[in-house]
């Protein structure tokens, strides 16, 4: 049976350090973010991601699509005979932070809580050391009370959870972001082939014009020398270049 918020308070003492009554919540009790947090590195970043101890409400970020621990502020001892059960708050759950990290406490640990966040929002999740961010349920367990936890408990983030997560987590939002590059490079290119090509084209097209056109006329005397000027020559091969351009970028614009 899950403890009641009156049940919570006169197991205090017990239950948690540092604690006050304040923080009981209905029949639960709200955790706070420590003093350590470690964020998982963006799929650009260069840096090395390692845990950073934090001083009281400095704040910190967790960027769209990036793994985060959080270690708890409380210390937490948890009865043989007694199970926890822990989630996000609401209020930062609705901005996209989920618990990857399973949801109970075992029966007889001891120590800090070390919490997997991932935001699956589309904005950065800002928290500070001290935010009130987790909340804590207490349930009875019926029968023998000698199965419980007996490795010693969290209290700080350790080199051995951090080398479980990837270095690099490439994410939708890097993705979006390596995909807009690429198509600005795309665009460069296009505009320099665009730029160069056209008066190269144009060039060669004139000068093959007139060489067969010189060959026709050479052939023909029904036909007026003013035809074959490279004035005019030009105008016709610009008129069909910038057709062909125009088919081209409605073409692009198209895609």
């Amino acid at each position: 049976m899950f403890w009641s918020g009156s049940k919570i308070e006169s197991r205090l003492p017990e239950l948690l350090s540092p604690y006050h009554v304040k923080h009981i919540d209905c029949s639960a009790y709200t955790l706070h973010v420590g003093r350590e947090v470690y964020i998982s590195a963006d799929g650009n970043s260069t840096e090395p991601q390692l845990g950073r101890n934090l001083q009281r409400e400095e704040r910190f970020e967790i960027p769209p699509g990036q793994f985060a621990f959080l270690l708890t502020d409380e210390i937490l001892t948890v009865p043989n005979d007694v199970m926890a059960l822990i989630n996000v708050k609401s209020s930062i759950k609705l901005r996209g932070l989920i618990n990857v990290s399973g949801f109970h406490v075992d029966p007889g640990y001891s120590g800090r809580l070390v919490i997997s966040v991932f935001n699956a929002g589309p904005a950065p999740i800002v928290l500070s050391a001290g935010d009130p961010c987790f909340l804590i349920w207490f349930a009875d367990l019926d029968g023998d009370p000698s199965y419980y936890y007996r490795k010693p408990g969290f209290n700080r983030i350790n080199s051995d959870l951090i080398s479980r997560v990837p270095s690099r987590n490439t994410s939708l939002l890097t993705v979006s972001r390596d995909l807009s590059l690429l198509k600005n490079k795309t665009d460069l290119v296009f505009n320099i082939v665009i730029g160069v090509g056209v008066p190269f084209f144009i060039a060669v097209l004139v000068a093959l014009t007139q060489i067969f056109a010189q060959k026709w006329y050479e052939n023909s005397t029904a036909v007026p020398a003013e035809l074959f000027s490279g004035y005019f020559l030009t105008y016709v091969a610009s008129a069909l270049t910038v057709i062909f351009v125009i088919f081209l970028l409605k073409r692009r614009l198209d895609r």
